[in-house]
């Protein structure tokens, strides 16, 4: 269509000026289709443009774009738009492509962007995904949360700027809701537990990192998680919250589970098993020694990190057996004894941290094996005698 074309013209002329040598240009102005051209996707019935995909193409740029969002709203039957990575500065009649009646996906993720975020984002009948996250967007979320549509599935508003209160109530009619992200935001203030809601959706990503959350009902951990069974990813990072180990997370959580930086305290269990492949509770209180029985506890285990809390004892030996581990930082701790053989021993680690600990005896077993290992921090502690001549294949 005539009017696609000339918007679709207008918006590459706009993202690349200046730079006439780069690929994307050429490629534009190669083809008279544009339906051709990359990143621009069209249906495959009428050939009208369906899908946006422009990603990272003005990353290495100096110039900011400030794309005219009034020309995607003339692409009537669009149903994707991804400007991801294209040093944004900021947008032109954003409000424009709330006259999208079909978009399902909005994704300006890792861009500059210094805008307020227009009202009827959020209630576009037909979108399912609502990505602004790592930019500069600012205002009080909650005028939008308030009016985001039944249909949502993902909302990521992490690394920005906003400021305001945030009461979770406002978010429990989301049934469809998948993918919650309000991570750092420093001004933003969340709340669970006041007032008092129940959630009519079952969440798998959920990120409150250094978001300020409930602060005002005693920094705990919010009680609506223990009915959410589908939970794959949890980040509670940066938010002092207070309590004992929560262990009852590591069952309704099965994948990745960030504590870190927190005030618990408390002892890691020994009776549980977990599917988790990472795992991070640094920068907490937690004490006691390390569960013998590591390979069972959490068997798929791929990353864990512990550092900066009051652990003592050994290192268990069980460490050693967990068949995925890839990354692990005990450093900062009370840890005693030797590092166990099995950690250094056909081992698939690429990162391991064990300084400032009381660790005592050779550093690594002779016959260590360590093919993958790119990190080795071994300082402050009490070991004695020579790195072997294996650690030379890492």
């Amino acid at each position: 269509m005539d009017e696609e074309r000339t918007a679709l013209q207008e918006i590459t002329e706009s993202m690349i000026y200046g730079h006439d040598s780069n690929e994307y240009s050429y490629r534009s102005r190669f083809f008279d289709d544009c339906c051709r051209w990359e990143g621009v996707h069209c249906s495959p019935t009428n050939s009208q443009v369906i899908g946006i995909y422009f990603y990272f193409i003005k990353k290495d740029s100096e110039e900011q774009w400030f794309p005219d969002m009034s020309l995607f709203s003339k692409l009537k039957q669009l149903q994707e738009l991804h400007l991801v990575g294209n040093n944004i500065g900021g947008l032109d009649n954003p409000e424009a492509i709330c006259e999208l009646a079909n978009l399902q996906r909005l994704d300006l993720s890792i861009n500059s962007i210094e805008e307020e975020v227009p009202p009827c984002w959020g209630n576009m009948p037909s979108l399912r995904t609502l990505d602004l996250s790592k930019n500069e967007f600012r205002g009080k979320l909650t005028s939008i949360l308030a009016n985001i549509s039944k249909n949502i599935e993902v909302i990521d508003f992490s690394h920005n700027l906003f400021k305001g209160f945030v009461p979770f109530s406002i978010l429990a009619n989301l049934s469809n809701l998948k993918h919650l992200g309000l991570s750092y935001n420093y001004h933003l203030e969340v709340e669970t537990e006041d007032p008092i809601w129940h959630p009519s959706f079952q969440v798998q990503h959920l990120l409150l990192a250094d978001c300020n959350l409930n602060h005002q009902s005693g920094k705990g951990i919010p009680r609506f998680l223990s009915t959410q069974y589908n939970l794959q990813t949890l980040d509670l990072s940066s938010n002092s919250l207070v309590g004992n180990f929560p262990t009852w997370l590591f069952q309704n959580v099965s994948s990745v589970l960030s504590l870190r930086s927190n005030c618990f305290v408390g002892q890691f269990p020994e009776q549980l098993q977990s599917t988790l492949s990472t795992l991070d509770i640094s920068d907490n209180h937690f004490d006691g020694h390390l569960p013998l029985h590591f390979d069972i506890i959490l068997p798929q285990l791929f990353e864990f990190n512990a550092s900066s809390n009051q652990f003592s004892g050994n290192i268990p030996l069980s460490v050693g057996e967990l068949k995925h581990l890839e990354r692990v930082d005990l450093s900062n701790n009370r840890l005693s004894g030797p590092v166990p053989g099995g950690l250094t021993q056909n081992s698939t680690l690429w990162y391991l941290n064990l300084s400032n600990n009381s660790l005592e005896g050779e550093p690594l077993a002779v016959n260590c094996n360590m093919p993958k290992l790119h990190w080795l921090l071994l300082h402050n502690n009490h070991f004695v005698g020579e790195f072997p001549a294996c650690l030379s294949n890492s």
